[in-house]
């Protein structure tokens, strides 16, 4: 079973906001003890938090957070991106995963937290 609430809001002029709202719950008939399964068990009581605000015609940010309700792991996300002009693109983004319990299914993963800058061009 899961549920999704979605909500999109235009608070100023300039730019548009969008809410998500996804919490998740799911029943399962059995446990699984393998790292694979477990990484499926992240949703099992699940909460998604995103925002995207268009803050231009060529720029927008991206937001989220996902908050794991069983062992309280965390991933957070920010993006920026935008034209610079025709020929140029550019996406800056933040990623950092946060883990509670060592034996968690995220735990594997916390040293992958990232960063990144990319430029496209376009001919």
């Amino acid at each position: 079973m899961a549920h999704v609430v979605a909500g999109e809001l235009s608070p100023l002029e300039t730019g548009e906001l969008t809410i998500l709202f996804e919490p998740s719950k799911v029943k399962r008939a059995s446990d699984f003890n393998t790292t694979v399964a477990a990484l499926g068990r992240i949703f099992d009581e699940a909460y998604l938090l995103g925002f995207r605000y268009e803050l231009s015609e060529n720029w927008s940010t991206f937001m989220s957070a996902l908050y794991d309700g069983v062992t309280q792991d965390q991933l957070h996300n920010v993006t920026l991106t935008g034209k610079l002009n025709d020929s140029f693109s550019l996406q800056l983004l933040w990623l950092n995963i946060e883990e509670k319990e060592k034996s968690s299914a995220l735990a594997g993963y916390t040293k992958n937290d990232q960063a990144q800058i990319q430029i496209e061009y376009f001919f």
